[in-house]
């Protein structure tokens, strides 16, 4: 089920005459104290459950996983009424009015059940307006400073992290897909001043599982590489599917690395010829995609509108 996991935020508090003497900072484990060079205590750095904490004279800064701090672990769901009571439960334990604190990065993520192993669907990720596409051996991420979107083998990275794992998932294959908004969310969500009680809320919930869902559905997929016979009419059309058919066959990646070499050779002498080419592959492309899904795109298209209506469901149950 699609659920929050890092949830970085903070709490403007002016004014800590004595930030040693703070009652929060007894409670963190694995304090550090930073001093200036006139040995006056300028920040203090340590730790609640998995959170990380920072507090300076303005205020006392949160970073880490809402989900890792109430279930120990980013692998089980963590509902809605769950990470309500998460904050609640942090907001006892500190004596702080969390729900007040202002967000600053959100994650929203899912572990989908798959057919296949991941790394399988992956190749099948082309380009996405306005992100940096970098495709690793077990993950592939889009980047644009504001945003990221992630997918990996959520095994593989647990494996890997040697983290504790639900014994019944041994011979599964998870993909993990996550949007994360990292800078900006006022602009990005058109909301003011977005805290911990924002996030909570039916309007918001709803707003962020649709973006996590445009998210996806803005990269665009990688058709099979068969001609469809059905949709030829014209010679045009046969033409059109063989020029996509041939990018396929080359790879997607591959070709649009053609065309940045092109741009480092100068080969053009109008400089939008180069945009203007990448805009005419990935046309050709969505356009036989649409067509010629592959079996890949198909189900993971199903899994990832089955986990937003999952997740609308839970919202509406608790409504």
């Amino acid at each position: 089920m699609l659920s929050y996991d890092t949830i970085n935020f903070h709490l403007p508090i002016n004014g800590f005459e004595n930030i040693e003497n703070a009652p929060i900072t007894q409670k963190l484990s694995n304090r550090r104290y930073v001093k200036n060079s006139e040995k006056e205590t300028i920040k203090i750095t340590g730790n609640i459950n998995n959170y990380r904490v920072m507090i300076n004279p303005f205020g006392i800064y949160f970073y880490g996983s809402i989900s890792k701090y109430f279930l120990g672990n980013n692998v089980e769901p963590l509902s809605i009424s769950n990470t309500s009571k998460a904050f609640e439960m942090m907001a006892e334990e500190l004596n702080l009015p969390i729900k007040n604190a202002i967000v600053s990065r959100i994650d929203i993520a899912d572990n989908i059940r798959m057919d296949y192993s991941p790394e399988i669907y992956l190749k099948y990720f082309g380009e996405s307006n306005y992100f940096k596409r970098l495709l690793q051996p077990n993950s592939l991420y889009y980047t644009n400073g504001r945003k990221k979107k992630v997918f990996y083998n959520k095994i593989k990275e647990m494996k890997d992290k040697k983290n504790n794992m639900p014994s019944d998932w041994n011979d599964l294959y998870i993909l993990r897909f996550e949007m994360r908004f990292l800078k900006n969310l006022s602009n990005e969500f058109k909301i003011q001043n977005i805290n911990i009680a924002t996030l909570l809320s039916d309007t918001f919930l709803k707003k962020i599982s649709e973006k996590w869902i445009e998210g996806y559905k803005s990269i665009d997929k990688i058709a099979n590489s068969d001609i469809d016979f059905s949709n030829i009419k014209t010679p045009k059309d046969f033409w059109r599917q063989i020029k996509a058919s041939s990018i396929n066959e080359l790879g997607y990646e591959k070709i649009m690395q053609y065309v940045d070499t092109l741009k480092l050779l100068n080969t053009f002498k109008n400089p939008e010829s180069y945009s203007r080419l990448k805009r005419e592959i990935r046309a050709l492309n969505k356009e036989n995609s649409k067509t010629t899904k592959n079996e890949f795109i198909k189900e993971l298209d199903e899994k990832i509108e089955t986990s937003k209506k999952i997740f609308e469901q839970n919202l509406a149950n608790i409504q």
